[in-house]
């Protein structure tokens, strides 16, 4: 008897092909002396909530005594299974597959004539995997007998996994039931691939999904649709999708579609070579999930926003060696020694003595107006190599000012030692004005690049400086770069109330001067491999920018960067999702 298919048209939009069953109620087959026939099913239409609760209490909906796969919250089976109404009445976490059918051979003969041009549905073939507008997927109209979600539209057909049952059986067992399509190994015109696994909740339901991603090689009219389960197949570009979801979401399975998310995301991280970094959202395949939506973007400024060589870092570690020598009377290469003792040549020259009395603590204080700077010039683990120095700076804000003219910047320096009416406060102020008086315009220029691609960045996502140099000189780098105006803010040591950049804490002060709460809606590019490493401790997404050592000229990297970038200007080709 001829199968119960199959009225293959395309729509007016050319971009979709419906595959209906010939007839308008569902039936079942029966075995009889004559062969196969057709008799009515005896299921009654769960389309309305009511008549399916009905159902389910009555054990009358479709594979109601089925023993399904159910599990904690955890993705552990429980011991026995139970039945699938019950399952589906007491909202019982259970597993299902999900499966995306890429079909990119649509060379049908069986196409009707009169369905218009073949070259609409042809270029599929030849689409990068990644062009939605290019990439079709097999979509199913649910029967209206089923048990969840009848008569919607499901972008990733599958099944509930039965009790004892691997997802990967599932998967396979479904497409060979339903479509008719063979994913087993030995298949000339169709693969499978397991992708990951996922949890997902409701109202209606409670899952744990396998996702899987089949890939299509064989014609249309080869699909033999399962009556009891499928009403049709429409072959839909994944822009279309997305399009129709949002114009009709009431339309459509709402963890189908959340399932197509993840395999987008999923398919852009795979594309993209980003690592998946464990304590993320996606960084873990047993319990794969969507990331937040970028909610804003941290960028560092020096050796980050410009690159020139290190000449500004060289000149600046050299009025820190010049000032140690020249200011305190330290011998040559001693304000290295105190960085690489106390973690900064600042703290080194507070806690030895050399600045104040030693025992200078702003912890204590009512307000948080103070400075503390990180200059990092180089993370060289080579200690003979005095030129590389960490600089962290405790200042108090405002002693110096127009009001204030105890401190004139022109004269301050002018002796071989700070006069002895300042203040500790004071002299670490001055401190820092010294070493910060660079050249900046002599080696910065207008970045016309660098400002059209900040340009385009999605202008709902704000955009922060986050440097742990002083405020006045991350304003001296953006002004010469001619990017001035492009951010909220400036984050200095001074926000972040003295602790390195590299702390928590500082982290946490930039989360709450943006007013964002969710870590991993944080964007993060900076050249410092330390930084990157805190960066992930808080949660963090980091982007490495810069590829090549200062010291070794080798290739750097860092395993707690999702990727790195050689230059900021690549930004577009690692983060294309943040721009428009």
């Amino acid at each position: 008897m001829q199968q119960l298919l199959d009225i293959l048209m395309f729509c007016v939009t050319g971009t979709i092909f419906v595959m209906r069953n010939k007839v308008t109620t569902s039936t079942t087959k029966s075995s009889s002396s004559s062969g196969t026939t057709s008799t009515p099913l005896t299921f009654a239409d769960t389309t309305n909530q009511t008549n399916l609760i009905e159902a389910l209490k009555q054990g009358t909906t479709l594979n109601a005594t089925e023993n399904v796969c159910t599990v904690d919250e955890h993705n552990i089976p429980t011991a026995h299974g139970h039945a699938r109404a019950k399952m589906r009445l007491e909202k019982m976490w259970h597993r299902a597959t999900y499966i995306i059918i890429r079909h990119i051979n649509d060379a049908d003969a069986d196409v009707d004539a009169d369905a218009g041009d073949s070259d609409n549905t042809s270029a599929s073939a030849s689409a990068s995997d990644n062009d939605d507008e290019n990439t079709y997927l097999l979509v199913q109209r649910r029967s209206n007998i089923k048990d969840y979600c009848p008569g919607k539209l499901d972008p990733t057909p599958g099944g509930v996994v039965g009790f004892g049952e691997p997802y990967e059986l599932n998967a396979e067992r479904e497409m060979m039931e339903e479509m008719n399509i063979d994913v087993s190994s030995g298949s000339t015109n169709a693969s499978m691939e397991k992708l990951f696994n996922f949890p997902y909740q409701d109202e209606k339901v409670r899952v744990w999904g396998g996702m899987f991603e089949v890939t299509y090689r064989g014609k249309a009219s080869d699909i033999k649709m399962q009556p009891e389960e499928v009403s049709e197949v429409l072959r839909i570009s994944i822009s279309d999708i997305q399009q129709m979801a949002v114009d009709d979401p009431n339309d459509w399975m709402p963890d189908g579609l959340y399932a197509v998310q993840l395999y987008l995301q999923h398919r852009q991280d795979r594309t993209l070579k980003r690592r998946l970094l464990k304590g993320y959202s996606n960084g873990n395949l047993e319990k794969y999930a969507l990331r937040p939506k970028p909610q804003v973007i941290f960028f560092d400024c020096d050796d980050c926003l410009y690159f020139d060589g290190w000449t500004l870092a060289n000149q600046l570690t050299a009025k820190i060696e010049e000032w140690c020598t020249t200011k305190k009377n330290l011998p040559p290469g001693e304000a290295y020694q105190l960085y690489k003792k106390h973690g900064t040549a600042l703290k080194g020259l507070l806690a030895e003595g050399h600045i104040g009395d030693g025992n200078v603590s702003h912890s204590t204080k009512e307000t948080h107006d103070y400075v503390d700077v990180k200059e990092t010039l180089s993370e060289s683990t080579d200690d003979s190599l005095a030129h590389h120095i960490t600089i962290e700076s405790e200042v108090k804000k405002s002693d110096v000012g127009p009001e204030n003219t105890t401190i004139d910047p022109n004269t301050a320096f002018s002796e071989d030692f700070l006069p002895p009416t300042l203040t500790c406060e004071e002299e670490i102020d001055a401190y820092l004005r010294d070493v910060h008086d660079l050249p900046i315009h002599e080696h910065l220029k207008l970045d016309n690049e660098l400002r059209d691609m900040i340009l385009k960045i999605d202008p709902s996502i704000p955009k922060y400086i986050f440097t742990a140099s002083v405020r006045e000189h991350a304003e001296r780098c953006l002004k010469a770069l001619g990017i001035e105006d492009l951010f909220v803010d400036i984050i200095d040591v001074k926000s972040c109330n003295l602790n390195t950049k590299h702390a928590r804490e500082s982290f946490e002060a930039a989360m709450r001067i943006a007013g964002v709460t969710d870590p991993e809606g944080c964007i993060f590019l900076d050249d410092s491999t330390t930084n990157i490493k805190a960066a992930r401790s808080v949660g963090w997404r980091s982007f490495l920018v810069g590829t090549v050592g200062r010291d070794c000229g080798k290739t750097i990297t860092s395993e707690h960067a999702e990727q790195e970038l050689n230059r900021i200007h690549d930004l577009p080709e690692i983060l294309p999702e943040i721009f428009l």
